[in-house]
């Protein structure tokens, strides 16, 4: 199965995004699977117009000179697209949405509806499912609620389904190098790994890998408290730098 990461992270390779979707991806390939990522902060990606030309004057062409029709060649013949990205105030970072935004250059305005009798677009342009790794700094799992919805009915209106949601909260410890964490560490992306293996075979992530994949890493005691000591830590190192 041909597979494309979108890794929507400003800090893009060095960031816990990353992290998470290269154990993803590893079990993809690991199972037969292709795939390739690409890190969208390296990417002209201007915001929707809104003018609609490519429905009405240019079908399917978008009138901004940036690098979206690269970006919407890249999904051509992809059969999952696996979105890497931070919690940014409940939602995604900026540039993801953007991308999603102007991906309506795919679409075509004319209206059909679904099982349930709902209006979505009959032509959407989109034949990939979507595999959704997102992970936050907050110690509860309760943050990803907006986002797992939003996914769901992006999904929707796309025409398509969501394969498989990772939620990592706690996620400012998946590059920690202290010692006592990386056992953990180190099941949790075997765990990751494996879901990818799965997604890439077309089943669903089992009850007990999804509820292992979202387990928290730390005590939500301790991880708040490393959280503030880690802060502070930082203020006073950038407080600092500026004598």
């Amino acid at each position: 199965m041909k597979t494309l990461v979108i890794n929507g992270s400003p800090r893009g390779r060095r960031s816990n995004s990353q992290r998470m979707a290269d154990a993803f991806l590893k079990g993809i390939k690991e199972a037969g699977g292709a795939g390739k990522t690409i890190f969208l902060w390296e990417y002209d990606i201007q915001h929707c117009r809104g003018c609609f030309s490519c429905w009405t004057k240019t079908p399917h062409v978008c009138v901004i000179q940036d690098d979206m029709p690269l970006l919407r060649r890249e999904l051509y013949g992809v059969a999952l697209l696996v979105l890497a990205f931070p919690l940014y105030v409940d939602s995604m970072p900026g540039q993801l949405k953007a991308f999603f935004d102007r991906c309506i250059a795919g679409m075509a305005p004319w209206f059909a509806q679904d099982e349930q009798g709902e209006t979505r677009h009959r032509e959407t342009g989109m034949a990939c499912r979507f595999a959704v790794l997102c992970n936050c700094g907050y110690p509860e799992q309760s943050h990803f609620q907006a986002v797992d919805l939003l996914f769901a009915r992006m999904a929707r209106n796309f025409n398509t389904t969501v394969a498989a949601a990772v939620y990592r909260s706690q996620g400012s410890l998946l590059q920690s190098e202290q010692e006592g964490l990386q056992p953990l560490l180190n099941a949790y992306f075997a765990d990751l790994q494996e879901a990818g293996r799965v997604v890439d075979s077309g089943q669903p992530i089992p009850a007990a890998l999804q509820a292992r994949l979202e387990q928290p890493l730390l005590a939500k005691e301790a991880y708040l408290a490393a959280a503030e000591a880690s802060w502070r830590r930082h203020r006073s190192i950038d407080a600092g730098s500026d004598d």
